[in-house]
């Protein structure tokens, strides 16, 4: 055994303290948020095709009206609206004056020059001639008689007038149908119309409204009443005007009868 070999032991502590300074020391090195540079080199050459096979065409006429909630004497959303009588009456101004006959539709919605009227603006008529287009309505509502006892007949119309054109009327279709009798509707009727416009029969600041009455005193529904207002393409077949109506529903233009709905 060889006297003159001395085995000593080594221990190491390391505290963390000391791992927390090494931690630290690494991070003095590092900056957050990284950054980046740019280099140019003006001899690359970028190939990007930004062309669309389809491109987005900006849309400045579609939109959907609606009716809005008024507020009930306890300050309750109220969706009713009193649909005035086709007889001069009390109902509509709620024990005001005496009215009687149509009135519009008190809807709300897109950039309405007129209130609860679609008016075609310059710009509207520069998109339909500009892209080939034309405009489609769907025109929708529902109403209940104040004494569903009654027979009541509720009718609605949709109406064109310009302050410098006259195209010989206004009427573009009148609907009309009863809660009972020949057309048996029910108490809550729907009466509804698509209606597509005649591009070669249209003028700028034609307005265009819907109006509604009823044979006795009766509310519509703000919550099922709503007027569509589409850009489409022109139909390949060329039909234009009222294309299609709700079922048990008579479809008028100026007293004439073009679709009877009465069962």
């Amino acid at each position: 055994m060889n006297e003159l070999l001395i085995i000593e032991p080594m221990i190491n502590n390391i505290s963390t303290k000391s791992v927390l300074r090494v931690i630290d020391t690494s991070f003095q090195y590092y900056k957050f948020p990284v950054s980046t540079i740019a280099v140019i080199d003006d001899d690359v050459e970028l190939d990007i095709d930004l062309t669309a096979d389809n491109p987005v065409e900006l849309d400045n006429i579609s939109t959907r009206y609606t009716i809005p909630y008024k507020a009930s004497p306890q300050g309750v959303p109220d969706p009713w609206y009193r649909l005035n009588t086709s007889y001069p009456s009390t109902w509509f101004t709620n024990g005001g004056a005496e009215i009687g006959g149509f009135t519009p539709l008190q809807f709300t919605g897109g950039n309405q020059v007129k209130p609860y009227t679609f008016t075609l603006t310059p710009d509207v008529i520069d998109t339909i001639r500009t892209r080939n287009k034309t405009i489609r309505f769907f025109i929708q509502m529902q109403s209940v008689p104040l004494d569903a006892a009654l027979n009541t007949a509720i009718v609605m119309r949709l109406q064109r007038g310009n302050p410098e054109v006259w195209y010989g009327g206004t009427e573009l279709g009148t609907l009309y149908t009863q809660t009972k009798g020949d057309y048996n509707a029910g108490i809550y009727a729907v009466l509804s119309m698509e209606y597509i416009l005649d591009v070669n029969n249209i003028s700028e600041y034609d307005v265009f409204t819907v109006e509604a009455q009823a044979g006795n005193p009766s509310f519509y529904s703000g919550d099922s009443t709503i007027w569509r207002i589409e850009l489409i393409d022109i139909p390949e077949n060329g039909v234009t005007g009222v294309i299609s109506i709700s079922d048990k529903t008579t479809l008028k233009l100026n007293d004439v009868i073009i679709i009877d709905g009465r069962e």
